[in-house]
């Protein structure tokens, strides 16, 4: 099951081998996509890309509009990113 990964992930240093670096950033990414006749668009409150300091680590970045409208989310979202570095 992908949630007993993560969990233990966190619980066993062998699986994820470091702590990956949070760094808040001003901006959120927006996509649009048109499908059709209409255009949707896909908004990325966080995201898992190569680390600043370290380009061989992924770091994971969170926009600081979630961190101040919505710090109940945060747990979720860090652990849904975390997520993306296990499978990286």
């Amino acid at each position: 099951m992908l949630i007993e990964k993560v969990i233990n992930s966190l619980i066993y240093k062998s699986v994820i081998p470091y702590y990956p670096n949070i760094y808040p950033v001003p901006f959120m990414i927006i996509k649009r996509y048109r499908v059709r006749f209409y255009t949707t668009r896909v908004l990325f409150y966080a995201l898992t890309y190569p680390d600043l300091k370290d380009f061989n680590k992924f770091a994971i970045y969170i926009y600081e509009g979630l961190i101040e409208n919505s710090p109940d989310l945060l747990p979720g979202v860090i652990g849904h990113e975390i997520s993306h570095v296990i499978a990286l």
